[in-house]
């Protein structure tokens, strides 16, 4: 399983309001203005990881693992080395976040795009 998001969190996090390219939904959530081929690496709280899961139908939260696991089996047969995408939860200034989707989805920064 792959596994994102440092042990430690010593960014400083800006609340923002954050869509995935091509999907119909805006969700509030933290950026540190760190991107990943140019698209944004959130964090969320666990109320908002759920909204997001309750979404995309690849994402569940793993209270075992206090995670949000990323299985796109659920969409389509893998290959057999295929493992899940793990998205931890982290202590950060702002509380208990986790980088759903963060370094694999393409993220918009809403509140960024609708200032410029």
């Amino acid at each position: 399983m792959n596994s994102f998001g440092p042990e430690e969190f010593v960014t400083i996090l800006r609340k923002t309001m954050l869509a995935i390219a091509g999907v119909d939904h805006v969700f509030e959530g933290f950026t540190t203005d760190e991107t990943w081929n140019g698209w944004e690496a959130p964090y969320f709280d666990r109320d908002e990881g759920l909204k997001i899961a309750s979404v995309m139908t690849v994402l569940a939260y793993d209270s075992a693992q206090d995670a949000f696991i990323l299985d796109l089996r659920k969409l389509e047969p893998q290959e057999d080395d295929y493992r899940p995408d793990i998205f931890p939860g982290q202590n950060t200034e702002e509380g208990w976040l986790y980088p759903v989707g963060s370094w694999c989805w393409c993220w918009i920064d809403v509140d960024d795009q609708s200032a410029a």
